[in-house]
């Protein structure tokens, strides 16, 4: 049995173009990790576009206090919004000193008055405005400060170093953002593109080549999917390795302390990115195994790896964004298991929120996953028996 099981993974590795596709996801790992360390100074450009309007604004008024057509009053009012102008434009040059020397405890101070600033001025416009359209819009501006204001305050309590937390950089925290982008659409296709390999090999013109080998039908189905664990998870895990490694490397920090925000009944809440991570991982080894035991399934039935892999690909990444298609199974979608591909976007309640089902948790997830394989393997359990007593009916002919 584990001859078979060699011979499976060997036979797998020796195809180029599933060495090449290892090499894609490295590339891909490596170009995203470059696009967010270039993304690192948002904030600090932005707060230099702030001061170039700043003193774009002071010139204009100054333009038309220079005029002959001003009156006194007026002056003194021009005069008060510069003095202010030229309050806020240093605010910002010294938010750029701070952030430029790393001075973290004078930037995460300084910003959060700033940010503090900015939540007041929303409110106000919000409390002046009488368009109803845009009360969404406030409260969307006010969630953001709040959100950021939550990540800045978690920063300066545990004296950490500013990152950019839309594009993370550090190893754990970069790692968690590739599992909320591509990580779920890239590992799950080239998942199923392997396993309809693996399981496909013994067939050609629909005969098993495997009934060729001295192995009982129990022993072959359990080396496959022995095989396609060992695959499957070793690709995972080689590039989950992989960004964490080169994040660590380049930045010199793993990330472990920094804030994830999560949704707890119904308020954004920091939680450590360590802790997040753990949970991620345990949930996509699960939902890993789903797939393989499924994929084995499908085996059964079409035998063709091309048309296996396109079938699989369509019930794996089609049904789990199913639900941004079809909102009427949305009160039902915790139910699939392939939602929780997007393991991320469930621990974090993005989903939650996305789907307006409060059902979409970590702990339901798992249920349905572990629920899900049980049921898969009674059924290879039952496709095994019933295997068996065709060939034992066979060798009675």
């Amino acid at each position: 049995m584990f001859i078979y099981i060699d011979f499976l993974i060997k036979k797998i590795l020796k195809r180029k173009q599933n060495v090449i596709m290892v090499f894609i996801c490295f590339f891909v790992i490596v170009f995203i990790y470059v696009m967010n360390i270039n993304s690192q100074k948002i904030l600090r450009d932005s707060l230099a576009s702030q001061i170039k309007m700043s003193e774009k604004a002071i010139n204009d008024k100054t333009k038309i206090m220079e005029s002959n057509d001003v009156d006194d009053s007026s002056i003194q009012s021009l005069q008060k919004e510069i003095d202010e102008i030229n309050t806020t434009k240093k605010r910002y040059r010294d938010l750029i000193k701070y952030y430029e020397n790393k001075e973290w405890d004078k930037f995460y101070d300084s910003y959060l008055n700033e940010l503090n600033s900015q939540k007041k001025v929303i409110h106000q416009t919000q409390k002046i405005s009488e368009k109803d359209t845009n009360k969404n819009e406030y409260l969307e501006m006010i969630e953001a400060t709040d959100k950021q204001m939550n990540i800045i305050n978690h920063y300066r309590k545990n004296h950490l170093n500013y990152e950019n937390s839309d594009y993370p950089i550090y190893g754990i925290t970069f790692t968690l953002y590739l599992f909320g982008t591509v990580f779920p659409i890239l590992l799950t296709a080239v998942s199923v593109y392997l396993l309809s390999q693996v399981f496909t090999f013994d067939y050609v013109e629909n005969m098993d080549r495997s009934k060729l080998l001295s192995l009982k039908p129990i022993e072959k189905t359990v080396s496959k999917i022995i095989a396609g664990c060992i695959i499957v998870l070793g690709i995972f895990t080689i590039c989950t390795l992989i960004s964490v490694l080169i994040a660590t490397f380049v930045t010199k920090n793993i990330g472990n302390d920094y804030p994830i925000m999560v949704l707890v009944d119904n308020h954004l809440t920091c939680i450590k990115a360590i802790t997040v991570f753990v949970k991620v991982i345990c949930m996509n080894i699960f939902y890993m195994i789903f797939i393989i035991l499924l994929s084995y399934i499908m085996s059964l039935l079409i035998r063709d790896s091309l048309t296996l892999l396109l079938i699989l690909l369509c019930m794996t990444i089609g049904c789990a964004y199913l639900p941004n298609i079809l909102p009427v199974i949305k009160p039902f979608s915790h139910l699939f298991p392939f939602i929780y591909v997007n393991a991320l976007l469930v621990i974090d309640g993005s989903l939650t929120k996305t789907f307006m089902n409060p059902n979409i948790h970590f702990n339901f997830g798992m249920m349905v996953l572990i629920t899900g394989m049980i049921v898969l393997i009674v059924l290879i359990i039952v496709l095994l028996a019933l295997e068996t007593k065709n060939d034992k009916e066979k060798l009675c002919q």
